[in-house]
Order: structure tokens, then C-alpha cells, then sequence
């Protein structure tokens, strides 16, 4: 999923992360029920909630990563003809 965000070359921010895991949290502990499952229904709650949050952090780590690489990737200069230029 990192990757898959990484791809798409969208900003990333910890607080879009923060703001999706309280999303899903909410959504899985109130809308699907999970408060009726007592301790279980909110440890999968919020294990549910951390990975939104960790998909952002990593896919900007990832994002940080290829910027790196293309900084210290370095343009290969064609190769000089010495021939031609002492013929002239």
C-alpha cells in the first residue's frame, strides 16, 4: 500500500494519516460494531486504525528514497569522439 501511494506521487503528510486511522477507527469500532465485542472489537479497532497512519509514514520514507537516488544518480556524458574532432 506504501508503494501503491508512493506511486501516485501525492503529498504525503502524518496528518492525512492521523486523520484516516481515527476514520477507520471510528468506522470499525462504532460502525461495524465493534464496541459490542468488548476488549477484541477495540484492539482490532485501533490495529486497524495504525495502518493508514503507517502506509503514510513508510510511503514517505519510500518518496524521500527515490529522491535521494535521483539525486546521486548521475547522467553518463556520451563518449567524446577524439577521431572526428582531429580529423577537422
Amino acid at each position: 500500500r506504501a508503494e501503491d501511494i508512493a506511486d501516485v506521487n501525492r503529498r504525503f503528510s502524518a496528518s492525512l494519516g492521523l486523520v484516516r486511522g481515527v476514520g477507520a477507527f471510528f468506522n470499525g469500532y462504532f460502525g461495524h460494531g465493534g464496541w459490542r465485542e468488548g476488549v477484541v472489537g477495540f484492539l482490532t479497532a485501533t490495529l486497524s486504525a495504525l495502518y493508514p497512519v503507517l502506509s503514510q509514514m513508510r510511503a514517505g520514507q519510500i518518496a524521500q528514497a527515490r529522491m535521494i537516488a535521483q539525486a546521486l544518480a548521475t547522467e553518463v556524458p556520451p563518449p567524446t569522439r577524439l577521431r572526428q574532432a582531429a580529423r577537422r
